[in-house]
């Protein structure tokens, strides 16, 4: 008996667990890699945005609306943006009128 023939099934063992390994591997990069651009692709989901805690009249006569994210920001965003956002349907209701062109000029 060689010595290759008597470490022959612990070598295609060996063989065997290492690709099992990097396939392991290689899937639980894929997914982290996946779950980022994921992360990266929702920006512009509902639920980044905390309320609406306020809104201003542009000098071209646009509205603007102070806008507190989950993250703690508070940053002023124009109606365009705003209109997706459930916030803005409660802050709405709060000033009990249902179209943002009704919002008091001064607020």
């Amino acid at each position: 008996m060689t010595m290759t023939s008597k470490y022959q099934g612990i070598q295609q063992f060996t063989e065997q667990a290492k690709w099992n390994l990097m396939a392991a591997h290689d899937a639980i990069i894929k997914k982290e890699v996946s779950a980022l651009y994921e992360l990266g692709a929702s920006d512009e989901q509902e639920w980044f945005v905390d309320e609406i805690i306020g809104h201003r009249w542009t000098n071209n006569g646009k509205i603007d609306f102070q806008v507190k994210w989950t993250l703690g920001d508070i940053t002023w965003e124009p109606l365009h943006e705003c209109n997706k956002f459930e916030a803005l349907e409660r802050y709405l209701e709060i000033h009990e009128i249902n179209n943002p062109w009704q919002l008091p000029r001064r607020h």
